[in-house]
């Protein structure tokens, strides 16, 4: 045998119905979920914010302040906390984000209960 071989990653427990609700409790966290489905990744926290705020407020999407507080939103409480779930990968110090290796299950959850 050459070279090294990385460990076997972890198998990820299913998230509990109630772990879901909490989680998607939050109507910003839902539509981030839902941004990220439909742009792809990796994306930038600006980009996000940009393309939610498109999605939710059209009006206020080129508005500076409004951008800039949804950005912080986003990188201090929704996407760590997202994060920490393994939903997403967020490098804060780069300010990327991508899909975790939990997404796609929740997501297809999700956009089964889009209230779209």
């Amino acid at each position: 045998m050459s070279g090294t071989t990385e460990p076997p990653r972890a198998t990820l427990e299913p998230l509990t119905l109630d772990q879901k609700f909490a989680l998607l409790a939050d109507r910003q966290r839902r539509t981030l979920l839902l941004v990220l489905g439909s742009v792809g990744d990796p994306v930038s926290i600006d980009g996000l914010a940009e393309r939610f705020l498109a999605r939710e407020d059209p009006a206020s999407a080129t508005d500076s302040a409004a951008l800039e507080e949804l950005e912080l939103k986003l990188h201090h409480v929704h996407v760590p906390k997202l994060a920490r779930h393994d939903i997403l990968e967020y490098d804060a110090e780069s300010g990327i984000v991508s899909r975790g290796p939990r997404f796609d299950r929740i997501y297809s959850w999700l956009e089964s209960h889009d209230e779209r």
